[in-house]
């Protein structure tokens, strides 16, 4: 226990890098969406091309990398990923066309999908049961963190160095992380942090032998709390990806913001949601410890609602429209002042308030759902599962964007269109409602299994 122990900070903090790069390869293009048009001469529905050729690649990634890391190595196919998208970000860098950025993009996504269902299930098998909820809390704060960095590095030097420059060097960095960890990364072995097979693995002669099989495949389906934890990312992704597309557009047009203000309320909903992730992890582990994964699941859905509730509230106030032309903003000076305008203005102080408080509860979703995933499937089948919640919580996101435009045109305004959008947090909160019913027992299960192999050693 204790070499697992000793490889598994250097093992999360690998992942993470990986991570970052990762998330950061998939935002780049975003930011400079514009530029690439100009310079190709081609429309919106050109460029968003791109993006779900790539989202398309990479779906059908999140599945073949899920089922494969629970029959082989993790540790291969993580770096067997991360060196195509890698080799992929640097080939953007010296694309010349359309074309080329659509080729280009679109087998990218291919290896894309290696990190999400690989990440969740190595981080499974270095820490037991009670204990994932905060490792996947940090694990999604510096991913998102990570993403964001390069997203902004994107931004920045899209104008001055060109948008293709990020590319080069999310590669770069990627090839010199996987060739490190070739020699330094150690897979852990499936099932060996389970408190069933402690005993085993202090004797010396612990070796998980199960591997997953199509039979497995449909086990995974006939245990209830799979299905609705599956189902239920769907609606509850739809929210998600319409404030993603629609929420600082809101803002700019409808709340009379300019895109810098505007971003601070996202910055904001950042820091929200990164706090909150972090304590849901934590809380989210005392509480199936002393309660049973029933209650913290009980504990999401209350988060949902008081998340949605909040942001409702938000959306309902007017702010108060602030004379831009008196500042020029042109230093550092100007800003502070202009900010310091904003934070006195009680209004606008109470929406940054209430858009905080609402990603913060919306954060307890994300690492207690991927801890109870863990803890009521079996070792060999953890990866394909992941995989199933990454294209669910990605296809209700994809959705989001269109239901909120279509919301938009029916009820007139994007505010009416958020707020809309916004409920289907309850549907998401019906299904795991049935989960609560069955997740006990379904956990339950599991560790009867993983007792009777311990007890015949395999």
């Amino acid at each position: 226990m204790l070499q697992i122990r000793k490889d598994r900070a250097f093992g999360v903090a690998s992942i993470i890098a990986i991570g970052a790069l990762n998330f950061g390869d998939q935002f780049a293009l975003t930011p400079n969406y514009t530029l690439i048009e100009k310079e190709f001469g081609i429309s919106h529905a050109e460029m968003g091309l791109v993006g779900s050729c790539f989202m398309s690649t990479f779906a059908i990634s999140l599945l073949i990398f899920g089922y494969l890391a629970d029959k082989y190595s993790r540790k291969k196919l993580l770096l067997t990923g991360t060196t195509i998208w890698s080799v992929l970000s640097i080939a953007t860098y010296f694309v010349t066309s359309y074309n080329q950025l659509l080729v280009v993009r679109t087998v990218g996504g291919i290896g894309m999908g290696c990190l999400m269902p690989i990440a969740y299930s190595m981080i499974a098998d270095w820490y037991p049961p009670k204990e994932r909820g905060k490792v996947f809390g940090w694990f999604g704060v510096i991913l998102g963190a990570g993403g964001g960095i390069f997203t902004t590095l994107a931004a920045f030097t899209g104008t001055s160095l060109g948008w293709r420059y990020i590319f080069k060097w999310i590669g770069i960095i990627g090839i010199i992380l996987v060739v490190i960890l070739i020699f330094f990364l150690k897979d852990p072995k499936k099932g060996e942090i389970e408190p069933e097979f402690k005993k085993l693995v202090e004797e010396g002669i612990f070796e998980y032998k199960y591997t997953i099989t199509w039979k497995d495949v449909k086990e995974i389906f006939k245990k209830h709390s799979n299905v609705y934890i599956i189902l239920q990312s769907i609606p509850g992704c739809i929210p998600w990806g319409a404030i993603g597309v629609w929420g600082l557009q809101y803002l700019v047009l409808e709340q009379g913001m300019i895109i810098p203000v505007a971003s601070t309320f996202f910055g904001i909903m950042g820091i929200g949601s990164a706090i909150g992730s972090i304590v849901a992890g934590y809380v989210g582990d005392w509480v199936d410890k002393h309660y049973g994964a029933s209650k913290r699941l009980a504990l999401v859905q209350m988060c949902i609602l008081a998340g949605m509730l909040t942001l409702i509230i938000m959306l309902r106030i007017d702010l108060p429209k602030f004379p831009m032309s008196s500042f020029k903003l042109l230093s550092i000076n100007d800003w502070i002042l202009f900010y310091r305008v904003l934070f006195t203005n009680w209004k606008f102080v109470m929406v940054c308030v209430l858009y905080s408080i609402s990603m913060f509860f919306h954060a307890f979703s994300g690492p207690n759902m991927y801890a109870i995933v863990q803890d009521v499937n079996l070792p060999e089948v953890r990866g394909t599962v992941n995989a199933l919640n990454n294209l669910t919580d990605y296809g209700g996101k994809a959705i989001g964007p269109y239901i909120g435009g279509l919301l938009a045109m029916n009820f007139g305004t994007l505010r009416n269109a958020l707020t809309f959008s916004s409920l289907f947090w309850i549907p998401c909160v019906v299904i795991y409602s049935a989960a609560i019913f069955t997740i006990d027992k379904d956990e339950k299960k599991t560790r009867e299994i993983l007792r009777k192999r311990a007890e015949e050693k395999f």
